[in-house]
């Protein structure tokens, strides 16, 4: 990393985010390193976790430091448990 470039966000998803944003890239230059439109974009609105295998993909391709890429993170159907008890209510 250069010591001119901002540091990564400590956010798995915010981070690959951020890479694309760096290069200019679009979601669909994710699109064969992941598992296709639908999966980048699952990833991305954060309704499925990173696997190893992408996690490591990304780090390849991004060059965002696995170290932040295997952080635990929430997903979107992962609301606090006072919000689920509210809903089932």
């Amino acid at each position: 990393m250069s010591k001119n470039r901002a540091p990564w966000p400590d956010d798995p998803i915010e981070a690959v985010k951020e890479a694309l944003r760096r290069r200019g890239w679009g979601q669909a230059s994710l699109d064969a390193h992941v598992g296709g439109d639908a999966r980048t974009s699952e990833l991305l609105s954060r309704k499925r976790k990173l696997s190893l295998r992408q996690i490591r993909a990304l780090h390849k391709v991004l060059g965002v430091p696995a170290e932040i890429l295997i952080r635990d993170y929430h997903t979107a159907d992962a609301a606090p448990a006072a919000s689920k008890e509210a809903m089932n209510k």
